[in-house]
This record gives structure tokens, sequence and C-alpha cells, in this order.
């Protein structure tokens, strides 16, 4: 798929790397991590292992940038299951940090997703 970087409302969601684990490590706890199937991503290697297993699994996982001030990466969302011949493709392995919760940022990132896959890809099902 190709290397999308979308923008608007707020936020800018760009190619998921492994450049952005510091800072993605620095938002997670164990509280906000239970019940997740993975383990616990909270230093910067063990970070950059959960960025590389999202790779794996074909997500296009992308860093969600806060525009509105300082350009702090605020977390992380992704497609996945990419089912262009059937016109269906998932949303999800999405978190931020606690700063950004109830804030524009999830629905921002996700009216983006949501235009990529309906308006730009002509998918019938997310």
């Amino acid at each position: 798929m190709e290397q999308l970087v979308l923008s608007g409302h707020g936020v800018r969601l760009e190619p998921l790397e492994a450049r952005h684990a510091g800072d993605l490590s620095a938002l997670v706890d164990a509280g906000m991590w239970h019940g997740m199937t993975v383990p616990l991503p909270d230093t910067s290697d063990s970070m950059a292992a959960h960025v590389e297993r999202l790779a794996g699994v074909g997500a296009t996982a992308f860093a969600v940038v806060d525009t509105t001030g300082t350009e702090a990466v605020a977390g992380v969302t992704a497609f996945y299951d990419v089912a262009h011949a059937v016109g269906r493709v998932e949303i999800g392995h999405t978190f931020y940090g606690r700063r950004w919760w109830g804030t524009h940022v999830n629905p921002a990132a996700k009216l983006l997703l949501l235009t990529q896959a309906f308006d730009a890809w002509g998918m019938t099902r997310v």
C-alpha cells in the first residue's frame, strides 16, 4: 500500500516508523494498556518492536500528530485487513496518550481514515 500522509482537523497521520517509538513509549502505562493482546510497549525498544509487529501483520499504521500546538505525537491508529477486491478495510490498533483522551484527536483521525477509505479508495465497508 502507498505511503499515505493524511492531514486535517488538527491532526496529521504520518507513516508510523521506528523513529516515533520514543515519543510513543512515553505515552503508555500499564493501566491504559490493560486488556490489550500484546505486551506493554513502555520502552523505546519495546515500542519499536510493536511498530515492527504492526508492519508484520500488514497494517498501514500511522503516528497521529496533534497539529494544534507543539506537533506532539499523540498516538497510533491503522488500517488493516485491507481487501480492495471486496471493498472492505478495518480500522484499529489505536491508542492515544491520556493527555489526548476526550479531545479532537480521535474524532479527527477517524474522519481522515474514513474519508480515505470511502472517498479515495471506494470502500463499501469499514
